[in-house]
């Protein structure tokens, strides 16, 4: 089981190799890069809200 594991990560990280060079090929303009920001900055927002929520 644990060598099934340990090769399921690096078959994985060989086989998104084309994801990420598309990725790293994004430009300042891309559209998908900035839906990514603004999900992520949304993301860290909601998060910090829900922090000051839980707050005591």
């Amino acid at each position: 089981m644990y060598a099934l594991g340990h090769c399921a990560v690096i078959v994985v990280a060989g086989t998104s190799m084309g994801v990420v060079q598309r990725y790293l090929n994004w430009s300042e303009k891309s559209r998908g890069l900035k839906i990514v920001k603004g999900v992520s900055g949304g993301l860290v927002i909601l998060a910090g809200l829900c922090l000051v929520y839980a707050a005591p």
